[in-house]
């Protein structure tokens, strides 16, 4: 599903996300997966993921808060949204990501205006021993293809079925 983003929405993405990375700096802290970004670099990687929040929010017809990069979920009770750059990657889940989480994954290309969002999955199904890889060592994740992930449509009914109350 293709979301379109307004430059408005972009630029509240762009000053969550600078707002987050600043947080993150003065306080000393380090990516909790191991990620090690340059300065500048992890600006972007920060964007492109508020970015993919705004627009997964969107697709769910939820407010988002931005609030998600302060140990709550990205987008309402339990979603937490996975960006990428490369429209071929997997969706990245870890054993820290509580279980009755739901992980989306979205792709943000070069053009913030326009975002996909490939699909999703309950992170208790994320968390097959056949998705654990550990790609550059001494960051052990689950990654999950794309082929196994749900269609977004089908988000909003599984989050009724399942009674939760989601906010964003």
């Amino acid at each position: 599903m293709q979301i379109d983003l307004t430059w408005p929405e972009i630029r509240t993405a762009t000053e969550v996300a600078v707002h987050r990375q600043m947080y993150d700096f003065a306080k000393g802290m380090k990516h909790h997966h191991g990620l090690n970004a340059a300065f500048f670099d992890s600006f972007g990687i920060n964007i492109r993921g508020c970015v993919a929040e705004i627009a997964t929010a969107k697709a769910l017809g939820v407010y988002w808060t931005g609030l998600g990069g302060f140990g709550l979920p990205d987008v309402g009770a339990g979603i937490e949204v996975r960006a990428i750059s490369n429209p071929g990657h997997r969706l990245i889940m870890h054993d820290d990501d509580p279980d009755e989480y739901i992980g989306v994954l979205a792709y943000v290309g070069d053009d913030p205006k326009k975002v996909r969002i490939l699909g999703w999955l309950p992170a208790s199904d994320c968390k097959k021993k056949e998705f654990l890889k550990d790609p550059v060592g001494g960051r052990e994740a689950y990654f999950i293809p794309q082929t196994a992930l749900r269609d977004i449509s089908s988000l909003s009914e599984y989050l009724g079925r399942k009674n939760v109350k989601y906010y964003a």
